[in-house]
């Protein structure tokens, strides 16, 4: 069975990326979470983890570069494969273990919450199958603490975010279209907020800004300028200010390849891609990649 130009198996677990149409950050708790409001949706560009489990032992993890992109280096090697890795953090709730291989897409520090999403597609998984190690409540807290996006992951749906990230309410389901600029550079979300703690929001430094409006973004772009550099490049090449995704690095706009006068070089997944060449501006190659928007339903 096809969907989403992926194979489906019972083995075959999707991760769908996070994307965040707008972030306000509205304060600071006492254990330094930030409170946040946004809107999420999950996008069809997916991590796949072939998974064969196993109880009572540990997780053989390991990593591949399924993106096939010799022009763009997204430092997908840089994932660690331990016990620190929220995947085997997931598979431990349950007391799971075996083996699983991530056909990485969604580049680390891109801001589309990937290890959130590949946790969240275990975690989905062993639900389903077995029974957890704790109860209702602890397995709740214990989600959390692996990452504050993540119970949006499980949920997968559109949703408005509050609180640390944990707090949703479901938005209108769409079929809603984006293209997203996948970028070279790794973005750190703990340095972005320690950046945006000395300077705030800032948004006036940026111009025009994009749809949707990120508070992340000058403090992401303070962290890694090369950053600004892309959006400016961006802008002048489609004549549309994009938005950035999460703490960055990854830049979208809403619409279609159509919308951008963009055409499709290949498809990975289902996703079409194109890439976009910045050498006159002194930049690396991006990745565009069209996805739309993905419901908890898809993955049932």
């Amino acid at each position: 069975m096809r969907w989403f130009g992926l194979e489906r198996s019972p083995n075959l677990l999707y991760a769908p990326a996070k994307l965040t149409l707008g972030l306000k950050v509205i304060g600071l708790r006492d254990d330094g979470y930030h409170l946040i409001d946004s809107e999420m949706v999950s996008v069809s560009l997916f991590d796949t983890l072939e998974y064969e489990p196993a109880s009572g032992s540990a997780l053989d993890l390991s990593i591949v570069d399924s993106f096939g992109s010799e022009e763009i280096d997204f430092n997908i090697c840089s994932v660690a494969l331990d016990s620190s890795n929220t995947i085997t953090k997931g598979a431990a709730l349950f007391g799971m273990g075996g083996h699983c291989i991530v056909y990485k897409r969604i580049p680390p520090g891109g801001g589309l919450g990937g290890g959130s999403s590949d946790v969240a597609a275990m975690i989905r998984y062993c639900t389903s199958k077995y029974e957890p190690l704790l109860n209702a409540s602890e397995l709740s807290s214990a989600i959390l603490r692996i990452g504050a996006d993540v119970p949006f992951c499980v949920g997968v749906d559109r949703a408005f975010i509050s609180g640390i990230g944990e707090v949703f309410a479901p938005g209108v389901a769409r079929r809603d279209k984006f293209v997203l600029f996948l970028l070279p550079v790794h973005s750190s979300t703990p340095q972005v907020y320690r950046r945006f703690d000395e300077m705030g929001p800032n948004l006036d430094s940026l111009g025009e800004l994009g749809e949707f409006e990120n508070d992340l973004e000058s403090a992401a772009i303070a962290v890694s300028p090369i950053l600004g550099r892309y959006r400016s490049a961006l802008t002048d090449r489609f004549k549309r200010v994009p938005s950035m995704a999460g703490s960055g690095s990854t830049y979208f706009c809403n619409g279609d390849f159509d919308d951008l006068d963009l055409r499709a070089m290949g498809e990975v997944a289902g996703a079409e891609w194109s890439y976009v060449d910045f050498g006159d501006d002194g930049l690396g190659a991006v990745l565009a990649v069209s996805v739309q928007e993905v419901h908890r339903s898809d993955l049932d």
